[in-house]
This record gives structure tokens, C-alpha cells and sequence, in this order.
């Protein structure tokens, strides 16, 4: 089996979706292309179906069974859901040949009135999204443009997405063909993320099209290397975003899908913007965290038959347990935590003490040697399959997925070669689905797609905090301690909702609350209470107030300070300093 190099699918963020999932058999793919060897692409695993005509013209259609297994069609087909490295190898692909492969060309030919024949039979069979990976003749003008006008036509009322290759012949202008409203165009990129010298370029692509890479390398299962270049090549990049975000959003139309690939803001330019899926992604979640919050305004709602029901539930109708079953939690997670590394598989496990001995590691204690071994380059393939796991107050917490390869370091260098029992990690990212059973060894926990890790030890952060100059160092250093570990012992907090993700912040990023702390308790006064309220100044952002409540332990009086923080967003901030907080 072939397998990709990861590289193309971290530049435009299918690496972070495929941590989230791999496609959903229940979402179908249509491929209307060359022949496509499916005995080959089945014994893989992959969910393979022919959409075979009869063609009086004995084109391709009829030949599918003796398909070359390097042909085009089988190399896209392979892309999309192939095995293991395919992109969204889960889905299921409807495959619609109508072609002749032996011309060779990089986007092989075919004619309108075959391309509007395949797309018609791939809507019918259901297909969400059909990929379009060839060069299409005789568009512009004849009875087969009206028929292709026609079947995209019906492809748009159907809510079915079009993605179509813009071509390798390095010409600026648009066909009939991308400049649909039911058709997203693909120009091809290099590794560096700029168009590439021999993609077509139009302003329907610019304005409603992507950017894919169009050169990535092939890696046989004998070791060889090949190159696969060009807009057909860039397409199935987009077909597999979409399609993974049709398996995590599955109530969500294909139309709101599609205008969160194209992005919120689109430039007037020539060349298209860059797919980012993760963005998409984020886009997505966003709406439906909107639309959750809009049906929570009203405690109770009618559902439409006289009967009344609470916001948030269902009427126990198949369509609203349908909706209910689809929405997919998503939220920004700011947690404090230690990473720990399990073994998903038994085989992994016994890779990885192979890895070991090859090491020179005597006298090394366990996680000097696991800190060491997955250190090295040659053992990055360990890495990659391990299954790291944060704990908070020693309960596994999340599964976390960084969203490119190159953040695995930031997982690495949480593993410290002599742990300590105050060393914290600071996880900061996107909490995604729950895990699956197959994923970490039985665990089941939400996945969290990493942004950022901090790791440092307690005694590091305090020491780094500015000492105030009216309070002794050694009253101060036992206060500040104390304060940072009732943030983190607060009930369930896991960093996932807003006010834990404001406390956990102010805890390594605001160095106020800890001279607050050591002042208070140097007046006779004990921390009696940290919480949050909605703060009077939320319009459009969502902005906490974190009070701190110290009670005298003589007078018995409550003194209480506060701080505004915004989370809004994935990454929390400041919005006004410590100040004294009077009840109202």
C-alpha cells in the first residue's frame, strides 16, 4: 500500500482533522474518472461501489474490472480512501468511470456529455460530495455544455458539492464548468504553499476556489519514491476535507460546509486562498455552539403540536433525536495537567522495547529511557503512534492530537527525564469528539487537537513571579503556592469550561493574584473563596469576573478583589487588572 507523506496534509490541516476522524462509510464520495481497480482498494478495506452503465460507445465504463492498478482513476480513488493513508478512508466511494486512460494526460479528457451523465448518476446514488479530477473537452458551447449545465444544475438543488481540478495547462480564464455556483474550483500549490507554475487561474477560482497541493511524493511498500503533480492530484484534498467535516457535522447542510472551506473572509484576487480545514472546522463549531446557545435562550419552547418541551431537548421524534445524535461537541480547552504516554497496542509496546534495547541506556531509570528513545529522529514513527494522554489530579482527562507533526516535539519535552510531583503541562487547544474504544487501549475520553504546551514545575513559575517589596520572600513563596493549587483542586475542573479556563489562566499568566495572596495572608487572612459571574460588560464577548475572597481570621470581615478575563476565543486575556470588588 502507498503511503503519503504527511507534509501536504499538515500544510493545509487534514493532519488535525484526521486526529478527529476518518470518515464515516455513511458519507458517499462520488468519483467520476478512469477505471478504478475496486478488487484492490477493497482488499485494503475500503468501501468501494461501481456505478457501471452500459455504453454504447464502449467507452471506459464498461472496462472497470480490468483496470490498471496504476491507472488515474485508481491513483485518485487510492488518495481518497485508500487503507490506511488515504484521506478520509472511511468514507465510501461511488466510483463513476467515463473515460479512456491511455491518452496519459496529467488531467485525463473526457467530454461534457459523459461528465454530466457521471455527475447525474453519482447524485442519485447519493453522493455528498463528487470529485472531478480530469480535463473536460467540448464545454464551452454544444448540446454536451447544455447537458453539463444542466446536471450541475441539479447537483446544486441537491445540496451536493462539486469539486472540480482547474486544469494544468497554465492559462488565466475560467470554463462554464468553474464558474458554477455548484462547482469549488482546485489550483494546485507547491510544499510552500504558492500557486504552482502550471495551474490554470481564473477569477471563479479565485473568488469561490482553493488552493491544494498539486506535487506531493508517493512512498511504496517496497521503500521507492514516486511523484504525483497536478490539479487532479490537488482535488481529492479538498473532497477529503469536506468529507470529514460531513462525517463531524452531519446535520449541517453541504452548502454551510462549503462556505466554511471557502473561509469568512474572501479577498477579490486571482489566486485562490489556501484550504485550511482545521479552520473550517473551527468555523463550523462556532455555528453550531451558536445555534445551541440560541436555542438555550428560552427555557421552554413549543415544539409545534401544542405540547411544550425544555430548550435543549427533543420532542422524541426521529428527526430531532436525528439532530441531537449529530452535534458534535466542540470547545476551546485551557487545562493544567501532567502528559503521560500510553501504549495503544500490545505490538507497539513491544516495538518500543525493541527501540529501547537498541539504545545505550544503562543505569537509566524508565523515563529517562522513554524520554531518550522517543527523543531520537529514528524512533519519530513510535512517537507519532503513541497515545499521549493529560491527567488532572491523577484522572486521565483527554486524549491529545497535535495538529501538525512537528508539535509532537512540544508532547516529547513534556515527558521529562526525572519527573517531579509538582511538574504542571499547560495544554492549550480544541476539544474535539470522544474517543473511540480502538484509539488509546479502551480509554474514553474527549480528544483534544493541541495548540500549545507549556511545561515547568510549580517551583519554576513562582520563582519567575515578581516578588512584591512589602512582603517578605519567605511569606511570600508558601502563599502563592498554596493559592496555585486551590485553583487547580477547584470541583471538576477541567479546563474546558470558561471559568475554569479564566482561573487557569490567571494561574501562569497574571503574577497579581499571587502578591494579592501573600499580602492578604500577611494581614491574618485566609482565601475563602475563588469565583466567577458574568461580568456586567458583556455584549458581544464573553467576559468573566474571577473574585477572590479573603476572610480575616480574627475580625472575621471578607475583603474581595477582582479581574476581568475574556474567553471569548481559544486563547483567554486580560480585559482589566486586580482591583477591590464591592457587592451590588
Amino acid at each position: 500500500m502507498a503511503q503519503l507523506s504527511t507534509h501536504p496534509m499538515d500544510l493545509v490541516g487534514l493532519s488535525g482533522l484526521q486526529a478527529l476522524t476518518r470518515g464515516d462509510a455513511r458519507v458517499r464520495i462520488g468519483l467520476v474518472d478512469g477505471q478504478v481497480a475496486s478488487q484492490a482498494l477493497t482488499s485494503m478495506g475500503a468501501n468501494v461501489q461501481l456505478l457501471v452503465r452500459d455504453d454504447p460507445q464502449g467507452s471506459a465504463a464498461s472496462q472497470t474490472s480490468a483496470a490498471a492498478p496504476d491507472g488515474h482513476g485508481t491513483r485518485i480513488a487510492t488518495l481518497l480512501i485508500g487503507g490506511r493513508y488515504g484521506l478520509a478512508p472511511d468514507c465510501t466511494l461511488l466510483v463513476r468511470p467515463i473515460f479512456d486512460e491511455r491518452s496519459g494526460a496529467a488531467d485525463p479528457p473526457a467530454t461534457a456529455a459523459q461528465l454530466a451523465a457521471g455527475i447525474r448518476d453519482c447524485v442519485g446514488a447519493g453522493a455528498q460530495i463528487i470529485n472531478l479530477s480530469l480535463e473536460i473537452l467540448g464545454i464551452q458551447h454544444g448540446a454536451g455544455a447544455r447537458l453539463l449545465l444542466d446536471a450541475l444544475d441539479h447537483a446544486l438543488a441537491s445540496d451536493v458539492l462539486v469539486v472540480a481540478a482547474a486544469g494544468n495547462q497554465r492559462t488565466i480564464g475560467g470554463t462554464a464548468l468553474t464558474r458554477h455556483p455548484a462547482v469549488l474550483g482546485v489550483a494546485a500549490c507547491g510544499l510552500d504553499g504558492r500557486a504552482s507554475d502550471t495551474t490554470n487561474l481564473c477569477r471563479s477560482i479565485g473568488e469561490r476556489g482553493l488552493l491544494a497541493p498539486g506535487d506531493i511524493q508517493i512512498i511504496d511498500d517496497d521503500g521507492s519514491e514516486r511523484c504525483m503533480t497536478g490539479t487532479s492530484i490537488a482535488a481529492p484534498f479538498v473532497t477529503a476535507a469536506a468529507a470529514l467535516l460531513c462525517t463531524l457535522f452531519p446535520a449541517m447542510p453541504m452548502s454551510k460546509i462549503r462556505a466554511a472551506l471557502l473561509g469568512e473572509v474572501r479577498p477579490r484576487r486571482l489566486v485562490p486562498p489556501l484550504l485550511d480545514a482545521m479552520l473550517a472546522y473551527e468555523i463550523l463549531s462556532r455555528r453550531t455552539t451558536n445555534t445551541m446557545d440560541e436555542n438555550e435562550t428560552s427555557k421552554r419552547s413549543s415544539n409545534g403540536d401544542g405540547r411544550i418541551v425544555a430548550a435543549g431537548s427533543t420532542c422524541g421524534c426521529q428527526t430531532c433525536s436525528t439532530s441531537a445524535a449529530g452535534t458534535t461537541p466542540t470547545s476551546p480547552v485551557y487545562a493544567l495537567g501532567r502528559v503521560e504516554v500510553r501504549f495503544p497496542t500490545v505490538a507497539l509496546q513491544k516495538e518500543y522495547a525493541q527501540a529501547v534495547a537498541r539504545g545505550s541506556l544503562d543505569g537509566a531509570t524508565d523515563s529517562r529511557a522513554l524520554n531518550d528513545t522517543l527523543a531520537r529522529p529514528e524512533n519519530r514513527y513510535l512517537v507519532r503512534q503513541l497515545c499521549w494522554v493529560l491527567n488532572i489530579e491523577g484522572l486521565p482527562t483527554y486524549i491529545l492530537r497535535p495538529r501538525e507533526s512537528s508539535d509532537l516535539d512540544l508532547l516529547i519535552a513534556a515527558l521529562r527525564p526525572t519527573p517531579r510531583p509538582n511538574d504542571i503541562d499547560v495544554v492549550i487547544g480544541i476539544r474535539g469528539p470522544l474517543a473511540t474504544p480502538d484509539l488509546c487501549n479502551g480509554l474514553q475520553v474527549p480528544i483534544v487537537l493541541v495548540d500549545q504546551i507549556y511545561s515547568f514545575d510549580v517551583d519554576s513559575l513562582l520563582s519567575a513571579i515578581p516578588k512584591p517589596a512589602d512582603v517578605p520572600a519567605e511569606q511570600f513563596g508558601p502563599a502563592a503556592e498554596e493559592l496555585f493549587h486551590r485553583i487547580q483542586q477547584l470541583a471538576d475542573n477541567a479546563g474546558a469550561l470558561d471559568e475554569h479556563r479564566a482561573l487557569n489562566y490567571l494561574a501562569v499568566r497574571y503574577p497579581a493574584v499571587y502578591d494579592q495572596a501573600a499580602a492578604s495572608f500577611g494581614r491574618n487572612q485566609s482565601l475563602t473563596a475563588v469565583e466567577t459571574r458574568a461580568s456586567r460588560l458583556s455584549g458581544t464577548r464573553r467576559i468573566l469576573d474571577v473574585i477572590f475572597s479573603f476572610t480575616g481570621r480574627v475580625s472575621d470581615i471578607t475583603e474581595k478583589f477582582f479581574v476581568r478575563v475574556d474567553v471569548s476565543e481559544q486563547f483567554p486575556f486580560l480585559v482589566s487588572k486586580l482591583a477591590p470588588y464591592y457587592d451590588r
